[in-house]
């Protein structure tokens, strides 16, 4: 689903040949508005392509990507309703557990997130070695995955109806157990051999199957303590989730809007922030570090990008010997707040902006006659063609400009760019492509 939307959002910036930042911006918006569809969780997908994704928090990036979110959740909701995604009936009561559980119970999936990394990493190590075609590799991996469902059928898929059995019905404790192992096995083994799919949802079922038997056994060591196997197969999501993240915020709303129970959202914040503490203690690296490491030189390209391969083409130009009358008209068509002005040679003189002609007209002095060159607008900052992102938004930050002209050498106006532009393309650059699968 999340990939179906980001490669729409892509036809469609292509159809439309919007510029390269904008494009990336736009992707992220479908992938960010795909994953709040399939999970009903508007506020966390949006940062979850923020955070993971693009690697930025910046309102000109979470802004777009908070709204597609919001819209495709809303069209969704629209047609299904407001029923969240995991629901129970644990969830209606207020949470009345001890500290010390929670925090125990974030500090073994704190340690349980990372083995499990190492688990996918040396699984992809083992099948590289084997150096078979793609075709053949993922078809072993797939065989080993139908070798462990014939036993345990619920290893298929991604883990959605058994999360729904940890929360509503009666499961014995080797049921889960036997759940939980080979998923993990089935799932290192899939994501190994180069199968399509994601590790996602798997995650969840994890740290849900994990909490489940922690509150399990806790009971049967402690008979005393009482601890809701529910309650901690939910915490146990928001745990594993963050720990293998790295993003314990995007993990805690997720959870938190899965299942949009407010009791939850304390004992999640404690849980999710000491398992991200300790997982990221043990491994510096998240769940998505992997796949985004073989693009660390792009993270590097932006100081090599120039200005002239993401500007646009002049959309608000006009003579300097044109009339005043003429400068108005060409405002009235256009809701630009300056205009571009060039010579006769194409060269840029300055610009025109619209306050300064507002203010010229209420004088008592006639320009009915004068020109556009007249009033032109002192110096202002622009960029040249071959400068580099870097050195255009420190021009941009020191201009306080939002738009601001490209020349050439020669000093011919030849394109425009905005700040917004910039920055999406620094974000983008920066950024490594987003992840195969979720």
């Amino acid at each position: 689903m999340v990939q179906l939307a980001a490669m729409l959002a892509s036809e469609v910036g292509q159809f439309f040949k919007v510029s390269r930042p904008r494009l990336r911006l736009l992707v992220a918006c479908g992938g960010a508005a795909g994953l709040a569809s399939a999970y009903n969780t508007p506020l966390a997908g949006a940062l979850f392509i923020a955070e993971i994704v693009l690697q930025t928090l910046a309102i000109e990036a979470l802004g777009p990507l908070i709204v597609s979110a919001v819209t495709a959740t809303l069209v969704v909701r629209h047609w299904i309703g407001m029923k969240p995604i995991f629901s129970a009936s644990d969830f209606s009561a207020p949470v009345d557990i001890d500290v010390l559980p929670i925090i125990c119970l974030g500090i073994l999936l704190g340690i349980l997130a990372p083995l499990f990394l190492l688990l996918l990493d040396g699984s992809r190590k083992l099948f590289q070695r084997l150096r078979l075609p793609p075709p053949l590799s993922i078809g072993l991996g797939g065989l080993f995955v139908g070798w462990i469902s014939m036993s345990t059928p619920e290893v298929w898929g991604n883990g959605h109806a058994v999360v729904e059995a940890l929360l509503n019905d009666p499961l014995t404790l080797s049921f889960v157990a036997s759940i939980l192992l080979f998923k993990i096995l089935a799932t290192t083994l899939a994501v190994g051999s180069g199968t399509i799919g994601g590790v996602f949802t798997p995650s969840l079922l994890i740290g849900a199957a994990t909490g489940w038997l922690s509150a399990v056994a806790a009971h049967l060591l402690i008979p005393s303590l009482t601890i809701d196997p529910v309650i901690f197969a939910a915490l146990g999501m928001g745990a594993f989730l963050a720990g293998t993240t790295h993003a314990p915020v995007m993990a805690i709303l997720m959870v938190f809007e899965m299942t949009l129970d407010a009791n939850l959202l304390l004992p999640l914040i404690l849980v999710a922030m000491t398992a991200r503490t300790i997982s990221g203690a043990l491994h510096p690296k998240s769940i998505y570090s992997q796949p985004m490491g073989r693009h660390d030189q792009r993270r590097r390209a932006h100081h090599l990008l120039h200005i002239g391969d993401i500007m646009a083409a002049p959309s608000h130009v006009i003579a300097a010997k044109a009339s005043i009358e003429a400068a108005g008209q060409a405002f009235l068509r256009t809701t630009a707040d300056q205009l571009w002005v060039i010579d006769d040679q194409g060269g840029y003189q300055g610009h025109l902006s619209l306050d300064r002609l507002q203010s010229d007209s209420t004088t008592d002095e006639p320009f009915e006659n004068a020109l556009v060159e007249e009033l032109l607008a002192p110096s202002r900052a622009f960029l040249r063609v071959n400068g580099s992102l870097a050195d255009a938004l420190v021009i941009f930050v020191e201009s306080g400009a939002r738009i601001l002209p490209v020349t050439g050498s020669d000093q011919r106006l030849l394109g425009e760019i905005t700040r917004h532009d910039v920055l999406l393309a620094l974000e983008g650059e920066a950024s490594p492509s987003p992840p195969a699968s979720l």
